[in-house]
């Protein structure tokens, strides 16, 4: 059964790996894609990433992640790279993840994960990538330090990813109490 789960992960990730990079690279990005790369081309230090973002409403972990692969690679390219590493290795940890094989392949081929949250670069990609992270990591009963690493990732994320956090540490809180 294990053997089957890595083969149908593996399956699957690598054609939604090639159908999303086949359509990135027919994309253009949008003025609000492209915003986040140019804050962190600009910043020569974190103190100068995070100095712009109190305007744009906006945890820092996407631009943290662009300012590392800009300051690595120098490249506009890390943008896409870095939306659509975040995705396939989202679609990686959920195609591992225990559910039926048709709601698995349903949720991969679906438009936010296919499209909106791989093809865009925004930071949505990451926050999935952190979210199923923390999903596997809590199914597997990772020690608590772990989980509330990857919950700290998952609040950074985006606004949406700091409510699942929060609600995600009230049902861990609930479940230590209870």
């Amino acid at each position: 059964m294990r053997d089957r789960r890595w083969a149908w992960a593996g399956t699957i990730t690598a054609l939604y790996g090639a159908a999303v990079v086949w359509v990135a690279a027919h994309h253009e990005p949008w003025r609000d894609e492209v915003v986040p790369l140019s804050i962190a081309r600009q910043a020569d230090s974190l103190a100068a990433l995070a100095a712009p973002l109190r305007f744009e409403g906006h945890p820092i972990l996407w631009y943290l992640l662009l300012w590392i692969l800009w300051t690595m690679i120098g490249q506009t390219w890390v943008l896409k790279a870095a939306s659509l590493g975040s995705a396939i290795g989202a679609t990686f940890l959920l195609n591992r993840s225990a559910l039926p094989w048709w709601l698995l392949a349903l949720a991969t081929a679906s438009f936010f994960p296919l499209y909106q949250y791989a093809v865009v670069s925004r930071g949505y990609s990451l926050e999935m990538l952190v979210l199923f992270a923390f999903c596997a990591a809590y199914a597997a009963r990772a020690p608590t330090l772990t989980l509330a690493l990857l919950l700290a990732l998952l609040a950074n994320t985006e606004a949406f990813g700091l409510v699942m956090a929060s609600a995600a540490a009230v049902m861990i809180a609930l479940e230590v109490l209870g």
